[in-house]
This record gives C-alpha cells, structure tokens and sequence, in this order.
C-alpha cells in the first residue's frame, strides 16, 4: 500500500481561499461573464467554473526569476567592457547577492545577456526611436493626400532606382 502523502499548508491555504471564492461568487450571484453568455439563474456550477478560470489565467503576483545582476553591476560591467576587459574576467568580478546562488559569479553567459540588453536600450534611446512604435492613422483610398504625405511622396520618387546602375 502507498502512504499519503501530506499536503503543504500553502497548498491548504490556498484551496480554502479559493473555495471561499467560488462560494461568495455562487451566493452573491455577481458573475459578469454570466449575463454575457445568458445562463440561467440556476445554475450554480457556471459561476464556479468561470471564477476557477479567471483565477488561474490572471498574472501571478510575483515578479518571476530574481535578477542575477543588478543595475549596479550592470553599470560596472559595461565600464569594465569599454575598458576593454575581457567578459570572463568581468564575470569572475561580480558576486550574486541573493538566492541559491547567493555567494557565486554569475555565468559568463548571463552577463553577455545582461550586456546586450542594456546596448540594446542605449541604441534605442541614442538613436532617438521611441521606445513604442507612433500610432498611425491608415488613410482611405479616396482621401486626399496631406502636405506632409505628398512631400514624402515626391522625395521618395525623386531617388535614383537601386538597381538603375544594372539595368
């Protein structure tokens, strides 16, 4: 025979707030999503299942995975890089301060990710590019053109062919 296994108290506590959902929506009987599909009144498991849903596909309160390095390091490492220190040695450097790994160096290839990413937003924010694409109307085709439409336009067709020279 298997022994049971004991459930965590987290794992409880989380099954009791959720019942305890599941019962305050079924009484109060507030399901938006319920008046949307047109269920009926008595229907009692409907608005169970929905909250169960919207539970679960909801973002999770936590942050996700700890940075390994932090902003301060990361200012450092690019410093370091400019200097022209190779990125093993710039690796070797740093210690992690919290987590599992607390103690250690972070890899060689999390600080390469580290370093890409922070090039990659001074690129963006050096090159002027907002950080969002701008929204843009999309023109009927019987709208006239504005006067900024049409002096692009005649830029545009004032450029020699790319290909002229291999015709």
């Amino acid at each position: 025979m298997y022994a049971a296994t004991p459930i965590p108290p987290e794992r409880r506590l989380h099954e009791r707030l959720v019942r305890l959902a599941f019962r305050a929506v079924a009484h109060a009987g507030e399901c938006p999503d319920l008046t949307d599909q047109g269920a009926h009144a008595g229907d009692r498991r409907r608005p169970r299942q929905i909250t169960h849903r919207q539970l679960h596909t909801e973002p999770a309160a936590h942050g996700g995975h700890p940075k390994v390095i932090d902003d301060d390091m990361l200012t450092f490492a690019v410093a370091l890089k400019d200097k022209g220190v190779p990125v093993p040695d710039i690796a070797k450097k740093f210690t992690i301060k919290t987590g599992k790994n607390a103690g250690k160096s972070p890899s060689v290839a999390s600080l390469y990710r580290a370093l890409a990413e922070a090039e990659a937003e001074a690129a963006a924010v050096d090159e002027g590019l907002p950080l969002r694409p701008k929204p843009v109307r999309i023109r009927r085709p019987g709208e006239p053109l504005t006067a900024e439409e049409i002096e692009l336009r005649e830029g545009l067709q004032a450029q020699p062919h790319p290909n002229a020279e291999l015709r």
